[in-house]
């Protein structure tokens, strides 16, 4: 039975591929630095394992015998870390470093990096970080033999902490209007069981040096709004772009896009 790490296993993502790798038949092993969250996760083949990727050591023992390890901790929040910048990169980059470094140290096959679209020409203070967390992991890639680097670059998870549609859940239940930032913008929607599909087949098949973008469903947010209030659009309001916040994400780069090749349902570049 092959056991993995999943980093930040008590985030939105990071549960349901706890969940996900147990029901497959992975002895997981499930870190993060968030008691309540991490305590959800309990069961037979899931070892609980309270730790901050930050810490080399917790991370080298943590990856002890595993053979894969899936990197989801990162700070994401957008209203958080464009003001918190000295943390966000303490925790996102040299984190994601000491991750990386504890792979190949520990002699894991393969690490997957669950990256994101901010990475894409990245305007905000997450993005910015998003997009080091892939140079590391390419840059590792590229160095050494014995661990393979491989990244899924993602867009939205529909119901995970943060995304729009439970904070909308949230307003509609305190009686308030529900916000939007732009009545433009539009970003990509994955689903969690699209998005462990995916993740799982990633690491299963997953080439060093490689990132895969699943195709997702690009959604414009004040339509969602619409349809989530039954066409209203008086419980609608417009709060204006946050800092950092774009109008449209990118799944790749103008320098990326002769590269990108489409293998159906995803591209691989």
């Amino acid at each position: 039975m092959a056991t993995i790490l999943i980093t930040g296993a008590g985030g939105s993502l990071g549960s349901v591929l706890t969940r996900r790798f147990v029901v497959e038949g992975y002895k997981v092993r499930a870190l993060d630095i968030h008691e309540p969250s991490l305590s959800k996760l309990k069961n037979e083949n899931v070892r609980l394992l309270l730790g901050d990727i930050k810490d080399e050591s917790r991370m080298n023992f943590a990856l002890e015998g595993c053979d894969s390890c899936i990197a989801c901790a990162s700070y994401k929040n957008l209203d958080l870390t464009e003001y918190s910048l000295e943390d966000t990169y303490k925790t996102n980059v040299l984190g994601t470093l000491k991750t990386a470094k504890a792979c190949h140290n520990q002699k894991v096959k393969n690490a997957v990096l669950i990256s994101s679209d901010k990475a894409v020409e990245p305007t905000s203070i997450y993005g910015v970080t998003k997009l080091a967390q892939e140079h590391i992991w390419l840059w590792m890639a590229r160095v050494q033999m014995v661990t393979e680097f491989i990244i899924i670059r993602m867009g939205n998870i529909e119901w995970s902490s943060g995304s729009v549609l439970p904070i909308w859940k949230e307003q509609v239940e305190r009686g308030e209007k529900i916000t939007v930032t732009h009545p433009q913008c539009e970003r990509y929607f994955i689903s969690d069981g699209s998005a462990s599909d995916f993740v799982l087949n990633v690491t299963q098949t997953g080439i060093n040096g490689k990132i895969y973008i699943p195709k997702m469903t690009r959604k414009r947010i004040r339509d969602m709004a619409l349809e989530f209030v039954s066409n209203d659009a008086d419980k609608i309001v417009i709060t204006g772009l946050r800092h950092g916040e774009k109008i449209m994400e990118r799944l790749y780069s103008q320098e990326e896009a002769p590269k990108v090749k489409d293998r159906g349902n995803y591209y691989e570049i």
